[in-house]
């Protein structure tokens, strides 16, 4: 069942479950115990059959013809994979969740609430108290027994959620989470939610674990793609209404004044970080080799200036305008405070956050335990951000020499503009687009202007409403006008022959267009935007569709890229001990004219200690630095090595000119 199958199915079941919740709630825990019994029932046909087959190998009756001890022996294979995949499925192992342990000894204010709200709320007793570095919290079931259940209860508190919000506030997220330990939803919801959560790790283990037959994968499939999806939309429908429960009880324990603040709050905080405080801490690895950062020292003190930052009462309307993401249970903010019958407003920064009040002298030694693994995570992470912008140095002074002789070709001055952006800002880019929109080049180059108005809108400042700016400012006027250019381009006024306008930059413009539209109100701009959006959206999904097709003789050609543009491609393959040789392919298709697909096509060299063939093209894609979408295809995965695809990946060998790396340990 693929997403937008499952979208369907919660949409079905959230009506039926409106016009009779209860029996909706009484037919999924039905279907829960339906799907116990065939995990078990399974799993008790394994142990029959191999004790059948056993019994006939081992001195049973029949152990002594030789026609029927092969059927014997065959049974016993197939129970025993059978047998091997579920129970180590069933028993699996788990992974401790991520976190400091911390007793009631060393923080006995916190405990003393933890007792109070559980009491208040009701629920299990909790098993272990963690703090982690994340803004968040959350209390994990694990089974001991699998989807047996007997489930361990931890809860997980984020440090910088104890640092940004006060007492109270706090105090109403624990509640929320107690919630999702009872609540009003009763236990044959919480059963049910439990259900769905051991059900979805047992995917997981069974995904990643090695043992197993084809006949073990059989009967499993027939549960996991048909069965399991089922269950998981209705039980989907239920966790939806028990995160409306979980709130309500909140407000009984707390109060929905409290309870609004925390999630706003949250709602600010979370922008603050991600938007200015974390890439002001990463921008330092630009001069520094190594982290010497102390986020959660810092966090400390500046997430108290985060609700009054300049930007918080935009972040809190474009918070209030989201909706929620079609995988996250949640409610979105407005719906959670109508339910709580509270104005959105920015809280007051607490005088005194809940980490202080709570932790007390433990507080110092937390920061700095987590201060020290966040150093020790990072620094790989860190070190590569440091080596690559010494390259991006580099490249940006070769590629200024480059143009002050004679002018670039438009891949490479498109590379100087994203460089300068990289190296320095948006500002120091804007006259390097603008030089090349200036080439006589027609219709102008849609990446040139995506990025210029980018750029324009990196320097505008934030974007206000039309009822408090009715005339946009020029930067925000000309970026506008950009976008739309972009957005409302027909595929006839392309010369797609030339390169310099391709569709895939239309859907980005729409997008960002949409965004600013939203953020200045613009209700007929939206009304008249959004079907075009549609229509760029189908458009992109047919031509990704089309792309990523090899069964119908695709047409291949060598990438044929600017040497500068392939460096850093070059170098991560270099610095790639399992890769032998590389081709790089550009793909094209008739159903998506225009659109083309580059295709990085892997050997892996003779060295020891390959990396898993499973989802190591999934590491290397996500290091690749190319001005378009790219495709890794790893010879080593079991797809490519079945003699189905020999043909095609004869033809990626063969391509002209696609051969771009050879190492020295190739086979």
């Amino acid at each position: 069942m693929d997403e937008a199958d499952f979208r369907r199915l919660v949409s079905l079941h959230e009506l039926a479950c409106r016009d009779d919740p209860r029996r909706f709630t009484r037919d999924t825990a039905l279907m829960a115990g339906l799907g116990q019994a065939m995990i078990l029932g399974m799993l008790a046909l394994a142990i029959g059959g191999l004790w059948l087959a056993l019994g006939g190998l081992f001195g049973g009756s029949h152990g002594s013809h030789g026609w029927f001890k092969p059927w014997r022996l065959l049974l016993a294979a197939g129970c025993g994979s059978l047998l091997l995949s579920i129970a180590g499925a069933l028993w699996m192992r788990q992974q401790a969740p991520p976190g400091l342990v911390l007793t009631a000894a060393e923080a006995p204010a916190l405990f003393k609430l933890i007792a109070r709200l559980r009491k208040r709320c009701g629920g299990p007793r909790l098993d272990q108290v963690l703090i982690d570095s994340q803004l968040n919290a959350a209390i994990v079931q694990q089974p001991r027994l699998g989807v047996l259940g007997w489930h361990r209860n931890t809860l997980i508190l984020g440090l910088p959620l104890l640092m940004a919000l006060d007492l109270k506030q706090l105090a109403a997220v624990l509640a929320h989470e107690f919630g999702h330990l009872r609540g009003d939803h009763g236990k044959l919801g919480a059963w049910i939610y439990r259900t769905r959560r051991s059900w979805w790790l047992l995917a997981v283990s069974r995904e990643r674990s090695r043992v197993g037959a084809s006949l073990a994968d059989w009967v499993l499939n027939l549960f996991f793609q048909h069965f399991f999806p089922r269950f998981n939309a209705r039980a989907f429908v239920l966790s939806r209404q028990q995160e409306v429960e979980a709130d309500r009880l909140a407000h009984q324990a707390v109060g929905p004044q409290q309870a609004a603040l925390s999630l706003v709050s949250i709602a600010v905080q979370a922008r603050y970080l991600s938007e200015h405080f974390w890439p002001r801490l990463w921008a330092a690895a630009e001069r520094e080799p190594e982290p010497k950062a102390t986020p959660m020292r810092d966090m400390r003190i500046l997430l108290k200036d985060g609700l009054r930052h300049d930007e918080a009462p935009r972040w809190l309307r474009e918070a209030l305008k989201a909706l929620p993401d079609a995988s996250d249970t949640h409610p979105s903010l407005r719906e959670r405070l109508e339910l709580a019958k509270v104005q959105p407003a920015l809280p007051a920064p607490p005088a005194q956050s809940a980490a202080e009040q709570l932790l007390g002298s433990v507080l110092p030694k937390l920061i700095q335990t987590l201060d020290a693994q966040w150093r020790d995570e990072a620094t790989p992470t860190w070190q590569g951000f440091h080596r690559r912008h010494r390259q991006r140095e580099r490249l940006l002074a070769e590629l200024s020499e480059a143009h002050a002789k004679q002018r670039l070709p438009l891949a490479d001055h498109m590379l100087w503009a994203r460089t300068a952006w990289q190296v320095h800002d948006a500002a120091r880019a804007q006259p390097i687009l603008r030089d090349a929109l200036a080439a006589d080049t027609q219709p102008p180059p849609g990446e040139a202007r995506l990025l210029l108005a980018m750029a324009l809108l990196d320097g505008a400042g934030p974007v206000q409403p039309q009822a408090r700016q009715p005339e946009p400012p020029p930067a925000l006027a000309e970026a506008l006008k950009l976008m739309n250019s972009l957005a409302y381009e027909q595929s006839s006024s392309l010369h797609l022959h030339a390169g310099t306008a391709e569709p895939r930059w239309r859907l980005p413009a729409a997008q960002r267009l949409e965004q600013v539209l939203a953020q200045r109100e613009d209700f007929e701009g939206l009304k008249k935007l959004r079907p075009r959006l549609r229509e760029l959206g189908e458009e992109a999904e047919a031509a990704e569709t089309a792309l990523h097709d090899f069964d119908d003789q695709p047409l291949l050609a060598a990438a044929q890229l600017s040497p500068r543009v392939l460096r850093p491609t070059l170098e991560l393959l270099r610095s790639e001990p399992a890769a032998g040789r590389a081709w790089l392919l550009r793909k094209t298709s008739p159903a998506a004219p225009g659109w083309a697909l580059l295709v990085l096509v892997v050997e892996r060299s003779s060295v020891m200690g390959q990396p898993g063939a499973a989802d190591w093209w999934h590491t290397l894609r996500e290091q690749v630095e190319l001005p378009m979408q790219v495709m890794v295809i790893d010879l080593a995965h079991p797809y490519w090595k079945d003699e189905a695809q020999a043909a095609m990946v004869q033809r990626f060998r063969q391509t002209a000119g696609a051969n771009i790396y050879t190492a020295k340990t190739a086979r």
